[in-house]
C-alpha cells in the first residue's frame, strides 16, 4: 500500500532526477560548445542543437535576436536581426557570448530547479500558491482577476475540507477505503 509519504518522496526523486539530468545534459552540451568554439570545428555540437534549444525552453530562456550588418560588397550592406536559435551554433563573437549567457543561464536554472526539489520552504510555496502555478503552466498568467479566484476558491475548498475531515474522520477514512481497496 502506498502512503502518502512515498507518493510525495517518489514525486520529489523524480523532479530532482529530471532536474540533475538536464543540468548535467547542458554542462556537457556547453563544454562541447566551448570546445567547438576554441578548436574543434567538428560537427558534433551542430548534431545537438536541437537537444540545446529544447533545454534552453524547458529552462525558460526565450530566443535572443542579435543585430547583425554585413557588408554585401559595392558599397551595399545588410542590416538584420539574427536569432541565436536559429543561428546555433556561431563563431561570431557577438553571437558566441549571447550563446555563453544562455548556457550559464540554463545551468543556473537547472541547478536551483534541483536544489529547489529537495527544499521544503519551496514544497511549501508550491503548495500554497498551488492554482496560481497551475494556471502559469497552462499559459494563463495575466488575468489578475482570475489568479485572485482560483486562489481564493482554492483556499475556500481547502478550509471546508479542513472541517469536514475534523467532522467526519472516520466516514470519510472508510468510504475512500471502499473505493481504492474494491
Amino acid at each position: 500500500m502506498f502512503t502518502l509519504g512515498k507518493i510525495f518522496l517518489g514525486i520529489v526523486v523524480i523532479k530532482l532526477t529530471i532536474n540533475v539530468y538536464r543540468l548535467i545534459r547542458i554542462r556537457i552540451l556547453f563544454n562541447r560548445y566551448i570546445a567547438w568554439l576554441i578548436k574543434e570545428r567538428k560537427a558534433t555540437i551542430v548534431k545537438n542543437k536541437s537537444e540545446v534549444i529544447d533545454l534552453w525552453k524547458h529552462a525558460g530562456i526565450s530566443d535572443s535576436y542579435i543585430p547583425r550588418v554585413d557588408a554585401l560588397g559595392l558599397g551595399q550592406v545588410a542590416s538584420y536581426k539574427q536569432p541565436l536559435f536559429h543561428s546555433f551554433p556561431s563563431n561570431l563573437e557577438d553571437m558566441a557570448t549571447t550563446t555563453q549567457k544562455a548556457f550559464l543561464e540554463a545551468i543556473g536554472v537547472y541547478k536551483k530547479r534541483a536544489i529547489d526539489s529537495v527544499n521544503p520552504i519551496e514544497w511549501i510555496i508550491l503548495i500554497v500558491y498551488l492554482p496560481q502555478r497551475f494556471l502559469a503552466s497552462i499559459g494563463i498568467t495575466k488575468p489578475k482577476a482570475v489568479i485572485n479566484i482560483s486562489q481564493g476558491l482554492y483556499w475556500l475548498a481547502g478550509v471546508f475540507l479542513t472541517i469536514v475531515f475534523a467532522l467526519y474522520p472516520v466516514e470519510i477514512r472508510s468510504a475512500i477505503e471502499s473505493l481504492l481497496f474494491k
